[in-house]
């Protein structure tokens, strides 16, 4: 009788049930990290930093370029809107615009596909890993923006409106200030001589 009321109250009698004590929740569990204790907690806080991504090591252009043509195109629009200026006639505009618009999209795939077989970066936003040299970019230092300017003139035909035609100058200017020259600045202190011996060889235009 006293050994079983002894063993009652320590609740190691058979049928008795121990009083309930919640396990402490962590917020990686041990299996999944590979580790226990005090170690394990390190490991698990220094998955869930990040470091920040690299800054300041990419051209500081004014906006990437296609947004000044979007801007360019809108303008002429509007333009167009208070003063039409039509400039040619039936089918010509179809057939020039659309042939400007196949010749845009070549040069643009050729000289995006050189940069990425070349392992650097298309976006402005982004760094340059190497400077390309060869395919269209021993015609041209910026194929890809000479597109843009094609593709300026194609949309202009296609709405036949000259007012985008007459801003394709304003274009190439703010390219160049806003956009080239900073490019330029940018790959001569990130590449040197590597990059200046090619602005020697190779035009920025045509």
């Amino acid at each position: 009788g006293s050994s079983w009321k002894a063993s009652k109250e320590t609740g190691s009698e058979t049928g008795s049930t121990p009083p309930f004590r919640p396990l402490p929740l962590l917020s990686t569990p041990a299996w999944r990290s590979g580790m226990t204790g005090p170690e394990g907690t390190r490991m698990n806080k220094t998955k869930r930093v990040r470091k920040p991504a690299p800054s300041g090591d990419y051209p500081k252009v004014i906006t990437p370029p296609p947004v000044i043509v979007l801007i360019m195109i809108a303008a002429g629009f509007a333009a167009n809107l208070i003063q039409p200026l039509p400039f040619i006639d039936g089918n010509a505009r179809y057939i020039a615009g659309g042939a400007l618009l196949i010749l845009s999209a070549v040069v643009v795939s050729l000289a995006f596909f050189k940069m990425k077989g070349a392992g650097t970066n298309v976006d402005v936003r982004k760094p340059a890993t190497t400077v390309v040299t060869d395919g269209i970019y021993s015609y041209t230092r910026n194929p890809m923006y000479i597109s843009l300017v094609i593709f300026l003139a194609a949309v202009s035909m296609l709405l036949n409106s000259l007012w985008i035609m007459i801003l394709i100058p304003v274009f190439i200017f703010i390219m160049s200030r806003g956009v080239i020259a900073r490019e330029e600045l940018y790959l001569e202190e990130k590449f040197g001589a590597q990059y200046t011996d090619y602005k020697k060889r190779v035009r920025r235009w045509l």
